[in-house]
């Protein structure tokens, strides 16, 4: 008796199998105008049909742009993280005055907190900016203790790192004029880094840090290696958080790291990994 033997037939692969065909329209632009740069939206456009109409429609560059803004000296700005949702998400229960509410803005995140930053004007070279941390989700929020006053000709940029305590501590307060600062978010510690660009060849780097465990600010002049000198580029570099640690590129390709939970200033804050 002979043995039939059936051979199953292929499917066809058509392009609806692709896992991007399954995107939403509309949530397929939100995730394209969003993309980095506009060197990085033209190299999207050869993936498919969908994506280069998507990026080919007129449309689609001011709406790009409006979440890349370029700066006075012509550099592009990093992308808007204060949509409007998120803005009325954070206004609902932050008790903001009516004279800020256009004003401030999400400058960094870290889990599950945000860090806005409310400008308060300019008086001759002196910048003045308060800070506040929230939780979108539970609703908690803290102002943080007034900054010191950064230079108006200074480039710098403001960063949340956030960090589990191994031991969940009691609720700690340190007095903060006649008020109580709050120093722990759930049980987690974090750090807000603002550091500045350098411009010209130089052995130090101011930073200032705000621990939310003393509840104060800490103005640092740390030393810089001679690899790292006027190699801090904040406008086109992106200074990035993972792991508790900041990370960026200098202009030398090498990738140099910085601790903001170690103020020991006995101990080397930078370091290179490249």
């Amino acid at each position: 008796m002979a043995t039939q033997i059936y051979h199953r037939k292929r499917k066809p692969i058509t392009s609806t199998s692709s896992p991007f065909s399954k995107l939403d329209v509309d949530l397929l632009l939100e995730v394209l105008i969003r993309l980095p740069d506009p060197r990085s939206a033209v190299r999207c456009k050869p993936v498919c049909k969908l994506w280069n109409s998507l990026i080919s429609a007129p449309y689609f560059a001011p709406r790009f742009l409006s979440h890349h803004p370029i700066s006075a000296a012509g550099e592009p700005k990093p992308p808007s993280l204060t949509p409007p949702e998120l803005r009325e998400l954070i206004l609902s229960f932050l008790p903001l005055p009516s004279h800020i509410e256009s004003k401030f803005a999400v400058l960094d995140s870290a889990k599950d907190l945000l860090l806005l930053g409310f400008p308060q004007g300019k008086i001759g070279d002196q910048l003045h900016t308060t800070y506040l941390i929230c939780n979108p989700f539970t609703k908690q929020w803290v102002a943080l203790p007034l900054a010191p006053k950064e230079s108006a000709r200074c480039s710098s940029i403001v960063k949340l790192v956030s960090q589990p305590c191994s031991n969940p501590p009691a609720p700690d307060f340190v007095p903060d004029g006649e008020a109580l600062f709050p120093c722990h978010f759930g049980y987690r510690r974090f750090r807000v880094v603002r550091m500045y660009k350098l411009w010209k060849l130089a052995d130090t780097m101011p930073v200032e840090v705000f621990c939310s465990r003393s509840g104060r600010w800490t103005k640092l002049v740390l030393p810089v290696h001679e690899d790292l000198r006027c190699c801090i580029d904040h406008g086109r570099k992106r200074v990035l958080s993972l792991n508790d640690k900041l990370y960026w590129l200098n202009r030398r390709g090498r990738v140099a790291k910085l601790d903001p939970f170690c103020l020991d200033h006995t101990v080397r804050k930078f370091y290179f990994l490249l």
